[in-house]
């Protein structure tokens, strides 16, 4: 028999990659490998701060000194030993704190801008009903002034004044007129000279409304010959139903 060569295949085996390094947790370890020494440093400073805090000569003051030196390093290595943790997360603070701002930014924005056009659209809304209520003065004055020109006796609003009785022959102003047997008086009276300007006097709220009295007798004379198709501003036409037993 003569020998035959064997060819050997050589697979190649997978390395799996070392999993990177964890920086959170090397810090951690580097603070918990310095906490023992600084809790022991701790201890010992609280038993000499305790024994300087009773100063009694210049030798106790000078002791007082040191220790308080002694307190201050403690204090800045206990700082710096969490300096680079702190930092770590600073800094990804401060990267996600952008990152949100690109989300959140724009967000503020539309907000900003959608209640600008809600508070813009109220407004509107309250100058609508400004005009509007300012119209419909204007119209009842014109009303007002269209009834007084056509029915002077059956107007809507009827102001309670005094019209004087006309004077023939009237005396010099100022002269009193002696009867026999009479006294002057001099009653305080007033005149309307415009019922228009009083009316939107009344309805600008610079005069009371009790100078104007409605003229319920006009009204219903109205309603009974509209009825419901009677449409004046400030007054509401229903029926009313009654029942009367026989």
């Amino acid at each position: 028999m003569s020998d035959k060569a064997t060819n050997v295949v050589t697979m190649p085996v997978a390395v799996s990659a070392p999993p990177p390094p964890d920086p959170v947790k090397e810090l951690q370890e580097a603070i918990e490998q310095a906490l023992p020494v600084l809790r022991t440093e701790y201890r010992e400073l609280a038993i000499r701060a305790k024994v300087a805090g009773e100063i009694a000569d210049g030798d106790t003051m000078r002791q007082a000194e040191q220790v308080a030196k002694d307190i201050a390093a403690w204090k800045k290595r206990a700082l710096r030993t969490y300096e680079p943790i702190k930092a770590y997360f600073h800094a990804r603070h401060e990267k996600w704190c952008a990152e949100q701002n690109k989300i959140v930014k724009p967000c503020e924005t539309m907000y900003a801008s959608v209640k600008k056009g809600i508070k813009a659209y109220i407004e509107k809304v309250e100058q609508e009903r400004r005009e509007r209520q300012r119209r419909d003065a204007e119209a009842a004055i014109a009303q007002n002034r269209q009834l007084q020109s056509v029915a002077p006796a059956g107007s809507v609003l009827v102001a309670a004044f005094h019209t004087p009785m006309p004077i023939v022959n009237a005396p010099a102003p100022g002269a009193d007129v002696r009867l026999a047997g009479s006294a002057v008086s001099r009653p305080m009276k007033f005149e309307v000279t415009d019922i228009i300007e009083l009316s939107r006097a009344v309805v600008s709220g610079r005069v009371p409304s009790d100078v104007l009295m409605v003229n319920e007798e006009y009204l219903r004379a109205q309603v009974a010959k509209y009825g419901t198709a009677l449409r004046y501003p400030g007054v509401r036409v229903f029926q009313d139903t009654q029942v009367s037993i026989r």
